[in-house]
């Protein structure tokens, strides 16, 4: 019983530095040896524990009650002539098509070149105007919030993480292909290094010269159809079709090269899945086969120390 209480404690320190870790978020160049010289080895002498999950967890209900108001606004109509509007002069001249607006809706709506909301709400401020602020103008600056905390995490730690993950992994897929006998695990595992290739090429890096040119063939394929990004088509390296038109940059991912390239990478990696049956109900064994060897590559704990940086601290944003 001590000993299962000793493992849990020894589990819970690990996992709370490696969550430490990914929100830290250090460059991949700089994880050391020493820093995994004293992880425990999980496996010798342990014990089985069975530990029970509750299934039956259901949301949080969070009480609301409607507010409780009276309207004391009087019904107000605008005169034909405007008379009774008291700022007219300070939004400068209106068409006839503006004017009529004005007084069959009590409003008119003209386009302007603010590119913010809150550049109007400023502006009105000064000019003692009244403004209108409707739900959406919260929502504008919550993405506002949001998008700058993202765009933040993406340019200063995750742009640097992916690029290391995806050169150690092509790399590491590259020399087990070298060590396969079987010829149909060597078959898929030329296609996983076709996945990594596309992903290296996507972020503007070069593929190592001992790539075999069949999955190099099916990489530059691949990187075209996504340069293309014209919509559904055949992917030339899974059985199925891809929606290449998902790899149109949008968003800040448009406010520079790195930006775009890891936009691109992180779309591949993302809508490229490995489903272990097809539409039909069969079995999908290359698939599954190709995702055994990328976690029998993955079981090194440098890696999962990476992907877990880059996935709690995706998390943490969304």
């Amino acid at each position: 019983m001590k000993r299962k209480s000793l493992y849990l404690i020894i589990s819970l320190i690990l996992f709370l530095s490696i969550i430490m870790t990914g929100c830290i978020g250090k460059e991949v160049n700089k994880i050391e040896k020493e820093d995994l010289a004293n992880v425990p080895d999980f496996n010798e002498n342990k014990e089985e524990t069975n530990i029970e999950v509750n299934q039956g967890l259901v949301n949080i209900g969070v009480p609301y009650e409607p507010i409780e108001f009276e309207v004391k606004v009087e019904p107000y109509k605008v005169k034909a002539d405007l008379s009774n509007i008291e700022n007219l002069k300070i939004f400068g001249e209106f068409s006839e098509e503006q004017l009529e607006l004005l007084v069959k809706n009590n409003f008119v709506v003209n386009p302007t070149k603010k590119e913010q909301l809150f550049y109007i709400y400023e502006d009105n401020e000064y000019k003692d105007i009244p403004s209108f602020i409707t739900t959406d103008s919260i929502l504008q600056v919550y993405h506002i919030f949001y998008d700058y905390t993202l765009r933040t995490l993406e340019n200063d730690k995750l742009i640097g993480l992916i690029k290391g993950m995806t050169e150690k992994s092509l790399v590491d897929v590259i020399d087990l292909y070298g060590k396969l006998k079987d010829g149909k695990v060597k078959d898929a595992q030329l296609k996983n290094i076709a996945y990594f290739s596309v992903a290296q090429l996507l972020l503007g890096n070069e593929l190592p010269e001992n790539i075999p040119k069949e999955s190099k063939e099916i990489a530059l394929e691949e990187l075209e159809k996504i340069n293309t990004h014209s919509g559904f088509e055949k992917s030339s390296l899974f059985p199925y079709d891809l929606d290449y038109s998902q790899f149109t940059v949008r968003g800040h991912y448009t406010r520079s090269e790195d930006f775009e390239r890891y936009f691109k990478a992180m779309m591949w990696y993302g809508q490229a899945p490995f489903p272990l049956y097809f539409a039909d109900g069969e079995r999908n064994i290359e698939q599954t086969l190709q995702a055994l060897l990328i976690t029998y590559s993955y079981i090194q704990i440098k890696k999962t120390i990476i992907n877990g940086r880059i996935y709690m601290n995706q998390q943490i944003s969304l």
